[in-house]
């Protein structure tokens, strides 16, 4: 244990709020050393060390992160890849705190600028552990999104096989889907004319597996919105999923009605527009907006 008693912070006495935070005494007292260790700007081992403590009681606490990112970058000798293992832990026990992925990065771009290395399989350990407690997780998949770009991952068979994987276990999983589009597409180039074809009968077979799963039918208008392609040429796609006597989908009939704007068949449009009014009533003003649009 380190001596802080040369750095304690004593509080101004306050009025007391309508709604006061009860905070424990043990909390009161490390946040005074944190404050007396930042006002003296200290980075020192005993500074790490409550900084810990204070992420162990409070991860979101954003100014402590960056007071420990300061503190890091002055030891001399500090082992970053430790500091790496060390902020997993403490992800794995904070599964909702975006503040330690932003860290994270920190700590890699500070190891890069450093000249050392990062394994990267280290990375998608930790990261598979926390999509495996929780697929869905944004802040998760906006630091592997990061990783994509800061390693130019872009449409390597270790991203695209994992949103397969992902999405084979949930089709509707839309945070594997975006990182998905944003692998294939998120560098602002074409693609490949086997590798179009190739993903977009991988999303015409999800199409098919949940014809009402929104994300699908998103990602294939994203790609040929993103290309400039016609999506006049998803129409037999979309017609195979509008016959109200089997299986339909929403999604389809919206499509057929921007198919018919862009053909300028305003008249077919209208009419799939006032169908989804009666299908979907939850938007219906929404649809009658679309209407409005066409006058």
């Amino acid at each position: 244990m380190y001596d802080y008693s040369d750095v304690m912070v004593d509080e101004p006495l306050r009025p007391s709020p309508v709604c006061q935070i009860l905070y424990t005494d043990e909390f009161k007292e490390l946040i005074s050393i944190a404050k007396g260790l930042m006002q003296k700007d200290e980075h020192s081992e005993r500074a790490l060390a409550l900084t810990e403590r204070v992420i162990k009681k409070v991860a979101a606490h954003y100014t402590i992160w960056s007071y420990r990112f300061n503190i890091v970058q002055d030891l001399e000798g500090f082992d970053l890849q430790k500091e790496l293992d060390w902020c997993a832990q403490i992800a794995l026990n904070n599964p909702k705190n975006y503040q330690i992925w932003h860290y994270r990065s920190l700590i890699i771009e500070l190891i890069l600028k450093r000249k050392g290395t990062i394994p990267l399989e280290n990375e998608y350990s930790i990261l598979k552990q926390m999509l495996d407690q929780d697929s869905k997780n944004y802040h998760v998949w906006s630091y592997r999104r990061w990783l994509v770009e800061k390693f130019d991952l872009f449409r390597t068979d270790s991203e695209l096989s994992y949103t397969e994987e992902m999405l084979a276990a949930d089709v509707r999983n839309n945070s594997a889907w975006n990182h998905r589009f944003y692998v294939l597409l998120g560098n602002k180039k074409g693609l490949p004319d086997n590798l179009l074809n190739k993903e977009l009968e991988f999303v015409q077979d999800k199409i098919r597996l949940a014809p009402t799963n929104p994300s699908s039918w998103n990602y294939i208008k994203g790609i040929y919105f993103k290309l400039g392609m016609d999506i006049s040429n998803l129409e037999p796609l979309a017609t195979t999923y509008t016959d109200l006597k089997a299986i339909y989908s929403l999604f389809a009939f919206e499509l057929l009605a921007e198919i018919s704007v862009k053909q300028h068949k305003s008249e077919k449009a209208v009419e799939l527009y006032t169908l989804l009014q009666d299908m979907d009533g939850i938007r219906k003003r929404y649809w009658q907006w679309k209407i409005d649009q066409l006058a």
